[in-house]
């Protein structure tokens, strides 16, 4: 029996049961690209946590998050605190992933040398995770992977 024979005998019903490959592929797309779309319209959920649980390493890798503290951006780096004057080590924030104008405008207003003189009390949201080691800064291997940090005031 023919395609066309079978379609003649099944009056039409035929055609939805035996699609052309050419439908399947299109449908398939489609329905691919509308997930995908999905996936990329979905935004984290970030949790508020202390920066003392931060810092400590109670908050695990991973974690989605928003921390408020002391943010400054030096040549060794961009880095996060408890506060200005904090004995801590502290925790490298890695901004690649933050908006660059945001980034810029960060820059030249929280810059610092060290954590002492200068800096900006902000509100960093993104993820904790093991970031690459450079040798010139003793730091700890994890850190903040962040998408956005807004300077806010002190309270």
């Amino acid at each position: 029996m023919t395609r066309r024979e079978f379609i003649a005998l099944l009056g039409g019903a035929a055609v939805a049961l035996a699609p052309a490959p050419r439908t399947m592929m299109l449908v398939f797309a489609l329905t691919s690209f509308g997930f995908v779309a999905d996936l990329k319209a979905e935004s984290p959920v970030y949790r508020p946590v202390n920066s003392a649980d931060l810092l400590g390493g109670y908050i695990p890798n991973g974690e989605w998050i928003e921390v408020t503290g002391h943010v400054w951006f030096s040549d060794k780096g961009v880095f996060f605190n408890f506060n200005l004057a904090s004995a801590r080590v502290p925790m490298l924030v890695d901004v690649k992933n933050v908006d660059s104008e945001n980034t810029h405008w960060l820059t030249s207003t929280c810059a610092s040398a060290n954590q002492f003189s200068g800096g900006c009390w902000a509100t960093v949201c993104g993820q904790v995770g093991k970031l690459d080691r450079r040798a010139d800064i003793v730091a700890q291997d994890r850190g903040i992977l962040a998408r956005d940090i807004q300077v806010t005031p002190r309270q």
